[in-house]
């Protein structure tokens, strides 16, 4: 199918679907789907999807998902996962996923993950996790994580991790850590840790 749709709309497509909505929009997307929303939307995607979505945007995908937001967007993503968000956003993954924010973010994920945030984020895993910040970060882990920060960071580990920063930084770390540093730092450890400042 293709579903053109201008102004308020519910669109529902099964199958082989590109669907395209203006304005404020409910589109719900079974199979192998290419949904484009601008405006006020709410994107719902089950299966092999590609959600991109510009403007005040809700994104839910199940499956093995593209989901692109600019704007205001929330993204929630279950499955095999790409999210990327470019304004303000707030993106959750579980599974394996790969989410990219850039501006002011929050990104939660949980299973494995690789979390790329540039600008004002707060990042929360649990899992299997690799976090980069660009910028002003916070990061908060639960498993085994590697950060990596370029800038004013914050970084909260419990379990197993890895942190280099360059920039500002801020760590705490329960569990085998090891964190490098380039910059001013302040290091809270408890567990096994090294330090190289």
């Amino acid at each position: 199918c293709v579903c053109v749709c201008v102004g308020s709309c519910v669109c529902v497509c099964v199958g082989s679907c590109v669907c395209v909505c203006v304005g404020s929009c409910v589109c719900v997307c079974v199979g192998s789907c290419v949904c484009v929303c601008v405006g006020s939307c709410v994107c719902v995607c089950v299966g092999s999807c590609v959600c991109v979505c510009v403007g005040s945007c809700v994104c839910v995908c199940v499956g093995s998902c593209v989901c692109v937001c600019v704007g205001s967007c929330v993204c929630v993503c279950v499955g095999s996962c790409v999210c990327v968000c470019v304004g303000s956003c707030v993106c959750v993954c579980v599974g394996s996923c790969v989410c990219v924010c850039v501006g002011s973010c929050v990104c939660v994920c949980v299973g494995s993950c690789v979390c790329v945030c540039v600008g004002s984020c707060v990042c929360v895993c649990v899992g299997s996790c690799v976090c980069v910040c660009v910028g002003s970060c916070v990061c908060v882990c639960v498993g085994s994580r590697v950060f990596v920060c370029v800038g004013s960071c914050v970084f909260v580990c419990v379990g197993s991790c890895v942190c280099v920063c360059v920039g500002s930084c801020v760590f705490v770390c329960v569990g085998s850590c090891v964190c490098v540093c380039v910059g001013p730092c302040v290091f809270v450890c408890v567990g096994s840790c090294v330090f190289v400042c």
